[in-house]
Parts: C-alpha cells; structure tokens; sequence
C-alpha cells in the first residue's frame, strides 16, 4: 500500500530534522569552517544528495539554524522590550529565554553554543548577531544598574561575563552531555551573580 502524502511529509521533515541536528552538533563542536557538508550528511547517516535536496550548502544550514536561535530565545526577548519596564525585568526574562534553550534539549544547546561562539569561527557569518546581543545586553545591564537591581561595575565588562557564562554552561552540557532536569544550571545562580537583591 502506497505512503499517504502525510506520511511522505512526516517521513520528509524528519529526514531534514535529521540533518539540522546533525549540523548544529558538527558545527559547536567542531567549528563551522571545519566542517564540510560531507561530514553533516555522515553524521546525519544520509547521503551527499539529500543533503543538497534540503539545503544547498552548508551555509545554507547555518542560516536555518541561526534563525532558529533568534526565533526561540532572542527574538521573543528583543521584540518585547519596552523601554518603560525596568532592566532588571527584561535581564530576568533574557536569562530565563537562554537557560530554558540550553536546558530544553541537546539541539538547542548545540545551537546556543554554536551561536555564541559564531564570531569566534567565522566573524563574517555572525557579527550581526554578536554586536545586536552584547549591546542589547549592556542596555539592560546599564539600565539595571541606575534602578540598583544589577551589580555595578562597567556595563560591557558585566555584559560579557554573562555571554561567556552563558558559553560555558553550553558548553559544559555538551561536553558532559548532561541534559537532566535536576542539573546545576538554573536562572537562580545567574541572578545571585548579576542582581542585587
């Protein structure tokens, strides 16, 4: 008996999840300049063909999942910013976005890593991103700290302690490949870190 075509869409988005998954790890942990669309169509246990059935390049993968990454714990975040609503507010929501990626599942994790650490492999692809994410991260922070709810000390410097805070406990989720919920990672330690009570 022939697939139904719902079954050939299902069969066909899980082909390509495949795929994205197998990108997001390749790229995070070995770096996207040295991965090649051979080594994703491996790891994804598929051929050269399908890959470029779904993507037509590597680059073209990244992009997928870069806007993946915006769309599940940046966007949300910038998109409801209010310049009337306190920092300390908007800074809470921002951990809570990325600490619930990074602990929703293995493939977000990956992908927030990959996106931190974009910039580092190949500038060119994701500098937009970094300079968007850092300088929105120094507002809050700067705007927090007027109000007395974040630590003082200079916003940029503060800024990039969360961001390399944020890489490390990616990274240590993927090195560890600890995904359980009862895992030391939580908001609560960001905000005894940053926030004055």
């Amino acid at each position: 008996m022939p697939r139904t075509t719902l079954q050939n869409e299902t069969i066909r988005e899980k082909r390509k999840q495949s795929i994205i998954n197998a990108g997001a790890k390749l790229f995070a942990i070995r770096g996207y300049d040295n991965v090649t669309s051979d080594d994703i169509a491996a790891e994804a246990k598929c051929s050269h063909g399908l890959f470029y059935h779904y993507f037509q390049s590597k680059k073209d993968l990244l992009k997928t999942l870069l806007i993946h990454a915006k769309e599940t714990f940046l966007a949300p975040i910038i998109e409801s910013y209010n310049e009337n609503e306190p920092g300390s507010e908007i800074f809470k929501r921002t951990v809570e976005s990325v600490i619930t990626s990074i602990n929703s599942s293995e493939i977000n994790c990956y992908i927030v890593f990959l996106v931190l650490t974009l910039p580092t492999f190949n500038k060119e692809l994701n500098k937009s991103f970094d300079r968007k994410f850092l300088s929105f991260l120094m507002n809050i922070i700067e705007k927090g700290q007027k109000e007395g709810k974040i630590i003082s000390g200079d916003p940029k410097i503060i800024a990039a302690n969360f961001y390399f805070m944020l890489l490390g406990m990616s990274y240590a989720k993927i090195r560890f490949q600890n995904h359980d919920e009862d895992n030391i990672y939580n908001k609560e330690t960001f905000f005894s870190l940053f926030m004055i009570n």
